[in-house]
């Protein structure tokens, strides 16, 4: 019974590919970084 657990605990984050979901949300968290900080350094300069 434990190892059974143990093998399923282990395969359960383990795929092949990104999901297209996954990449579009994280291709969109990284251009709202990428817009507060081009917002962050216009406020400083000025």
């Amino acid at each position: 019974m434990f190892n059974g657990e143990a093998s399923y605990a282990s395969n359960m984050g383990t795929s092949t590919g990104s999901q297209p979901e996954t990449l579009a949300m994280l291709l969109a968290s990284l251009g709202l970084m990428g817009a507060i900080a081009v917002r962050r350094i216009k406020a400083n300069a000025d």
